[in-house]
């Protein structure tokens, strides 16, 4: 028969004590912490048969074994004081489980004792939700930082964790961050949460009483944009320069050629702030780049010789590689020399027949020898150039330039008379073609072009000497001699 007992606990939709057919043995015990509720307190189960026995146990047995969901409560009542807890808002994650405790004073007959064990978490409700955070500082070989933040946030008052977080944990993070430093710049480039109990709201959709989460942020260390060191679009982002050059020798010292550099971006967009991969490369990144390049290799010119931009639509993230082509601060105008010197030598020898057995007699009487110098070069320059006049009396308009009358260094046509001069002896130009080939290189529309003037040149001199002097030619140094 059901007694009335001031003391009665419930769990979930299960009432023991009170006048229930389950009484409370003795006194409970209840352990509370910072995270945790424990609740244990002893049932005897008091039947009319033994079938009535087990059919009351198996009951008992079926209600302490369900998890709590969302609403479900825990009552403590004594004498109509009554401390409730409600999961989701009081405590989370309750489980309870039963223990037959196998005590000889209380198993005879119809009736068996249980121990009762309910356990659940606790909401941080001392620091408005957040249960516990983790703060890892690392650091790279280069010294720059990255800030991990691991923690977990509980519901509070009706509002689930996640809830909490979102709108919470921003402040509660620039506070752990200016503890690190607080004149650095961090950026928020991985975050990860994960759902504790899920339990089922008012709403049947999931409630999570429990939100466990990971943050990192890196120190920035180089402007995402021209006017801005952390870019609100902008996330993770790499710039990399690779300078390429070549130097397989000219004809001449200091002269140095057009050189190539590599600048890759790379960042993913934020889409939170923007879905516009075209629009952040056209308004952003690509004036970033460019004058990245320019502040770190200080060009005299330069110009965009490729660009490749991959767009990844599914990630919003971009790719960016430029290839500029750019004269050194240190070089002037003319950029590339190749030049050549080539003798060419051609004779006359008058044969006269005399008449014998052999129809090929003849005497060989030697003739004139013509001596040909041919000065040959391709010379490129940055800027305009215009063709070179080498014989006529009086020079073009318009026909200075840079390059030099002296061919490489070294005694070139112009050194022996001037225009439209006959040397009594010696060489003499008897020949000279001068082409201007002019071209632009790079894209005009993102930086402008680099305007190029290619001189090919092609002079030739003639060698003779006064009758009666015999004088061997002059040969260019390095040059083999005639009939060597």
């Amino acid at each position: 028969m059901a007694v009335t007992n001031p003391f009665k606990i419930t769990y979930i939709d299960r009432e023991v004590g009170g006048s229930t057919s389950y009484q409370l043995l003795g006194p409970y015990v209840i352990d509370k912490g910072h995270d945790h509720l424990r609740l244990v307190f002893d049932v005897l189960v008091v039947g009319t048969s033994h079938s009535n026995l087990q059919s009351k146990c198996d009951d008992l047995e079926t209600d302490f074994r369900k998890r709590m969901e969302h609403d479900d409560v825990l009552k403590i009542d004594i004498g109509g004081s009554v401390w409730t807890y409600t999961h989701g808002t009081d405590l989370f994650d309750g489980s309870a489980s039963l223990t037959k405790s196998g005590n000889p004073e209380t198993d005879f007959g119809f009736s068996r004792a249980y121990t009762c064990t309910v356990e659940a978490q606790l909401p941080a409700d001392q620091d408005d939700g957040l249960r516990s955070v983790e703060v890892v500082v690392n650091y790279t070989p280069s010294r720059q930082r990255t800030v991990t933040m691991r923690g977990t946030y509980t519901g509070l008052s009706g509002a689930n964790a996640k809830t909490k977080y979102e709108a919470d944990f921003d402040a509660e993070a620039t506070e752990y961050l200016n503890a690190v430093d607080d004149s650095a710049t961090w950026e928020l480039d991985d975050e990860d949460g994960t759902f504790g109990t899920r339990h089922r709201g008012s709403s049947n959709n999931p409630f999570p009483h429990l939100w466990h989460f990971t943050r990192q942020y890196t120190e920035l260390l180089a402007n995402q944009t021209a006017e801005a060191l952390d870019d609100t679009t902008i996330r993770d982002h790499r710039v990399n320069f690779t300078d390429l050059s070549n130097h397989p020798g000219d004809s001449r010292e200091d002269i140095y050629r057009l050189r190539r550099c590599i600048g890759a971006y790379e960042c993913a967009i934020d889409i939170d702030v923007s879905t516009d991969l075209y629009g952040t490369f056209d308004d952003k990144v690509r004036p970033h780049l460019i004058a990245q390049f320019e502040a770190n290799f200080k060009p005299t010119v330069f110009a965009l010789d490729s660009k490749k931009v991959g767009y990844d639509e599914t990630a919003k993230r971009m790719s960016v590689e430029f290839q500029f082509i750019y004269q050194a601060p240190k070089s002037e105008a003319i950029v590339e020399i190749q030049q050549s010197c080539a003798f060419r030598e051609t004779r006359t020898i008058d044969y006269t027949p005399v008449h014998s057995k052999d129809e090929f007699s003849m005497n060989a009487d030697p003739g004139w020898a013509v001596l040909h110098r041919i000065w040959s070069r391709v010379v490129v320059v940055v800027g305009s150039e215009n063709p070179k006049v080498r014989i006529a009396e009086k020079p073009l308009a318009g026909d200075a330039g840079p390059f030099s009358d002296t061919i490489g260094g070294q005694v070139g046509p112009d050194k022996h008379g001037g225009k439209n001069t006959v040397n009594a002896e010696g060489w003499n130009v008897i020949q000279s073609t001068s082409q201007v080939v002019e071209t632009y290189i790079g894209d005009s529309e993102l930086s402008g072009q680099i305007r190029l003037a290619k001189l090919n040149e092609t002079v030739v001199e003639q060698y003779h000497r006064t009758p009666g002097q015999t004088t061997a030619p002059p040969i260019q140094r390095g040059a083999k001699k005639p009939g060597k």
